[in-house]
């Protein structure tokens, strides 16, 4: 009896894991005044599961018989649907079933006024999926800096672990295995997503302006490598960089 048990067992907890809902990191999802311009974004999402896509606390517009669309807590199961949230500044956190994950198809841009999200180009964000997380260093190369661009860092915690630390080392972009300029460790604090009816989901967050967090290297060169490497044992994050130029122009830099 004992090797049928085990078996069962076993088989119990492959099924649990399997089921377990999976993160889905939505780095930025920002609508509203800020450096330069006022904002905003758009995050879309094809339902291709079997099952109605909800996550908890969110709500989403969806297709329905009237032309501005209807608010629903979840996207059907073959239907289109958009997130409905003003803001979460240190982003958020949706859950989906790790069976259909896959099917879960997302864009996510963010845009300066006078453009649009989406419909009259923004700048393409990557979704985080859980096989995207690090557990070591993470580099971003070629970071700009200076000569009008503003350039932002920002790293996440999905598991949101209070006070998990990272180091941020910034190197010249020739030399990326050279000692450090300079460096900084970051502690991620927690956030939360005002005006939601419900609790949503979000990570551990820090962020930093690349030129005020190292003065002392921005005069050195234009280009630099940007390191992000956890100080916490077994501290799973992500973590991108954006550089914004004169016109409000943004592009992103992310681990490949």
């Amino acid at each position: 009896m004992r090797p049928i048990k085990t078996a069962f067992l076993s088989f119990i907890f492959t099924t649990a894991a399997f089921s377990a809902d999976q993160k889905i990191l939505i780095p930025v999802f920002y609508n509203g005044p800020g450096a330069g311009a006022a904002w905003r974004s758009a995050l879309v999402i094809n339902n291709k599961m079997s099952q109605p896509f909800r996550s908890p606390g969110v709500t989403f517009g969806i297709l329905c018989p009237i032309p501005e669309g209807c608010f629903a807590d979840a996207i059907p199961a073959g239907q289109f649907g958009a997130l409905a949230l003003s803001s979460a500044p240190g982003g958020l956190l949706l859950m989906a079933p790790a069976e259909e994950v896959e099917k879960l198809v997302l864009r996510l841009e963010i845009s300066a006024v006078p453009r649009s999200p989406i419909i009259l180009g923004g700048t393409a964000i990557p979704i985080v999926r859980e096989r995207d997380f690090r557990t070591s260093t993470i580099t971003l190369p070629f970071v700009a800096m200076g000569g009008g661009i503003r350039a932002r860092v920002r790293i996440y915690d999905p598991d949101s672990s209070a006070g998990t630390q990272v180091r941020v080392s910034i190197r010249s972009w020739t030399s990326p295995t050279s000692d450090p300029l300079d460096s900084r460790v970051l502690t991620l604090q927690e956030t939360r997503v005002a005006g939601a009816t419900m609790p949503i989901p979000t990570p551990g967050y820090a962020e930093l302006d690349v030129a005020n967090t190292f003065p002392a290297v921005a005069p050195l060169g234009f280009n630099f490598n940007i390191d992000i490497e956890p100080v916490t044992p077994g501290l799973r994050f992500w973590a991108f960089a954006t550089t914004t130029n004169a016109a409000n122009e943004v592009t992103a830099i992310w681990p490949q």
